[in-house]
């Protein structure tokens, strides 16, 4: 895929499999929008697990004003919202907004927004949270500008925590690790079910896959991009930011090869 197309490819894959979506949106349907394998997450230890190991990095409690940046349908802010004062959530894509907003969660805020031209003020926030979305730029450099920008928008002491970077320097054994999961979760749960294709808004939905195709050369897709974790150190630096590495949840089956890179801005 041309590196120009990148973002495009996203927000339509996204925007594509979030049309389906009904007015009560479940786990499954989360996982499907976001590309989340539903059997993994269909585990509640391991979510909950996910949840507060992102409450722990960011030292969140009642108190705090969180954002997530990239917050697709919501899969996350289900999770968080109720640990928090106030939660806002952003992304690109129009349609998985929608559904965010149909979870109906009472003190969260959902809106369309590039991550790298946030529309908050300065230290708006106590903590910024960008999970699962890193491992989708093709580079550090795409992926520099939405750092900046949340650290731009918490305040003095507040974290930044970027979470779930496949890291480079396993891909090999990362790669057969995940073909193990697959095989214990298919030994456990049988094949991930297809899912019956909706009837209603038919024509629209057609239409609307068709514009955004016209604007690719190739369908839209996931590709999985691997990082260095000095990359993240790197930048840290850069942005003048106490940077700190760690593992993912542990909890989580992939934990070894994916890490987290959690940043605080200076005190002024």
């Amino acid at each position: 895929m041309p590196h120009l197309q990148w973002k495009s490819s996203l927000k339509a894959f996204f925007d594509e499999r979030a049309d389906g979506i009904g007015p009560a949106p479940t786990t499954e349907d989360l996982c499907f929008i976001a590309g989340r394998d539903p059997r993994l997450w269909a585990d509640i230890a391991l979510y909950e697990d996910l949840i507060e190991s992102i409450v722990c990095h960011c030292a969140l409690d009642g108190t705090s004003n969180a954002i997530e940046v990239g917050c697709a349908s919501g899969f996350l802010a289900r999770g968080i919202a109720p640990r928090v004062s106030r939660f806002h959530g952003v992304d690109h894509a129009p349609q998985t907004i929608e559904v965010a907003r149909r979870l109906a969660l009472p003190n969260a805020a959902f809106s369309v927004s590039e991550g790298s031209k946030l529309a908050f003020d300065n230290s708006s926030f106590d903590a910024a949270i960008c999970y699962d979305v890193f491992t989708n730029f093709p580079t550090i450099d795409d992926g520099a500008p939405l750092i900046r920008e949340m650290l731009r928008v918490v305040k003095p002491g507040g974290r930044v925590l970027v979470g779930s970077i496949p890291d480079s320097d396993l891909r090999d054994r990362y790669q057969e690790r995940v073909d193990e999961v697959q095989a214990e979760l298919h030994e456990k749960h049988g094949p991930v079910a297809e899912r019956p294709a909706r009837q209603t808004d038919g024509v629209l939905r057609q239409f609307l896959k068709k514009f955004r195709r016209e604007k690719l050369s190739e369908a839209p897709v996931i590709v999985g991009y691997y990082f260095r974790r000095e990359d993240f150190t790197e930048l840290g630096d850069a942005l003048g930011a106490k940077t700190e590495i760690s593992q993912v949840h542990g909890k989580n089956p992939y934990s070894a090869f994916r890490f987290n890179a959690i940043y605080q801005k200076p005190l002024e």
